[in-house]
């Protein structure tokens, strides 16, 4: 038998106990060891939720892909926003001089006709997989030639779309970024990362290991004598035209034993064969090879590994961006990588751009503001230390994207991540880089849950990374920005 009086009553005593809870518990909530309980305030509930109201995505697209006009049309507010919009497409120069970028260009479209010059990409996960880097890499040598994705690790642990590669299982790999072995130096190379196929031989345990690796090489005994290991890597070609490369260069070094190696095609046809003799520092040998076969295999012996610091497919002259991403870096690592390594690995290449794209790592573990502030002091000294590294480059900062965290029952942008952005820019500005605000472009706050939510995703769920889709948008914007930049100061193109 239904009572409505008690259902009155028992509803009643429900609401009335949810507004004590709403009038008790603070809007923080209550700690409870690990956890937190938290409640509606009776502002949030008598109000409208608007911590999700970010710019609508279509809207966004929409103002993106006009053309310019008669604003007439347009209401002011309409025309502001339109204005806001575009100008976060574009760079932004540190005092708004454009000027900076003038070299830039000019390097690229006469130097990249007789030797190689290079835009070093280095970002976090945001670019792994040639992700982003890879439309830049074909808008680049569309303009400025050149053939080839450039440096890539000879292990690789994530599948990329610039190269096709294999390797025996007995590499180990050492990163200056994340956690891992030990090299017990510094000695990283352009990549921040090198491997072996013999563990490390830290240069604290052996005195004549010590010595051997400063100006002298390290005698050995003969070859023989030893046991013997081998690895071997495979490289296959960029599919396309931009994988029509026609040389292969090697970066290794720390050679303290003799190494054999061979070269051979995709049909075990011997490209080449020799031996490097043991020296100290890091050296890049080079094949060229005419038409590249399908793939190409190193196979090394050796009693002890030298560090392989890396492979680039590319041709003789023209444009690279090489995309060297460090999952996991806040892009602090730049001080802490030996310079010369680096700059034995760039060798004579002409190094026109420096690409800084990190900011997303240091979120996570941001509780105060004062953590921002010191993030910022820390940014400054890895681009004081690129700028060492290339005093003729230019340094292209980009900001971090959107990135989502739960507020209660919604998502919503990282608190802390406007002001990482500002510190990050500060950082580019202070030390006359221009910036590249992806969190705006992409619609600024709480635009994240929107990619995530388009069809198709232009953003995963984790709420941090884009999909392919995505990353395809934001290297669209990002050409559309060098395009701009190019055509405002007429620059000559090859």
């Amino acid at each position: 038998m239904i009572r409505p009086l008690r259902i009155l009553a028992l509803m009643a005593i429900t609401f009335g106990l949810a507004g004590i809870l709403m009038s008790v518990i603070p809007e923080s909530g209550i700690p409870l060891g690990p956890f937190t309980l938290q409640y509606p305030t009776w502002d949030e509930f008598l109000s409208a939720d608007n911590r999700n109201a970010g710019m609508n995505l279509e809207e966004l697209f929409e103002i993106y892909a006009q053309k310019n006009g008669p604003e007439s049309a347009q209401s002011d507010s309409a025309a502001l926003l339109r204005a806001h919009r575009l100008a976060m497409k574009r760079f932004q120069f540190p005092r708004g001089d454009s000027c900076i970028l003038d070299p830039f260009f000019t390097t690229c479209a006469l130097a990249s006709k007789n030797k190689r010059v290079r835009i070093l990409h280095f970002g976090d996960s945001q670019i792994e997989g040639n992700r982003i880097t890879g439309l830049l890499q074909e808008w680049f040598q569309t303009h400025y030639g050149g053939r080839g994705p450039g440096w890539v690790p000879v292990v690789e642990i994530i599948k990329t779309d610039a190269v096709d590669q294999d390797q025996s299982d007995n590499w180990i790999r050492y990163t200056r970024y994340g956690g891992g072995p030990s090299s017990g130096h510094s000695r990283y190379g352009l990549l921040a990362s090198f491997s072996r196929f013999t563990p490390a031989i830290l240069e604290s345990d052996t005195a004549h290991t010590q010595a051997g690796v400063g100006s002298k090489p390290i005698a050995r005994d003969s070859l023989h004598k030893k046991p013997i290991h081998q690895a071997w890597f495979s490289l296959g070609p960029r599919r396309g035209p931009l994988g029509r490369y026609d040389h292969i260069r090697l970066a290794l070094g720390d050679l303290t034993d003799t190494v054999y190696y061979s070269l051979r095609s995709a049909d075990q046809t011997l490209v080449d064969t020799g031996r490097w003799a043991p020296r100290p520092g890091l050296f890049t040998p080079s094949w060229s090879l005419g038409n590249p076969p399908s793939k190409m295999t190193f196979t090394c012996r050796s009693a002890t590994s030298p560090n392989f610091y890396g492979a680039s497919l590319e041709t003789g002259a023209g444009s690279f961006v090489d995309n060297i991403a460090l999952r996991g870096s806040s892009g602090t690592e730049f001080t802490r990588i030996d310079r010369q390594s680096i700059r034995d690995q760039i060798g004579e290449d002409e190094v026109a751009m420096v690409i800084y794209q990190f900011g997303g790592n240091t979120l996570p573990n941001t509780r105060r503001a004062e953590q921002v502030e010191y993030y910022q002091r820390v940014v400054i000294a890895q681009l004081a230390r690129i700028r060492q590294l290339f005093p003729n480059s230019a340094i292209l900062v980009i900001g971090p994207s959107d990135m989502s965290v739960k507020d209660k029952d919604q998502l919503v942008t990282h608190p802390f991540l406007p002001a990482v952005r500002d510190a990050v820019k500060a950082a580019a500005f202070d030390q006359n880089a221009l910036f590249w605000d992806m969190y705006e472009a992409m619609g600024g706050r709480n635009s994240m849950v929107q990619w995530v939510d388009a069809d198709p995703a232009l953003a995963s769920t984790d709420y941090t990374h884009f999909t392919y889709e995505g990353a395809r948008v934001i290297s669209d914007w990002l050409i559309q920005a060098f395009e701009e930049a190019r055509l405002s100061i007429q620059a000559p193109v090859q």
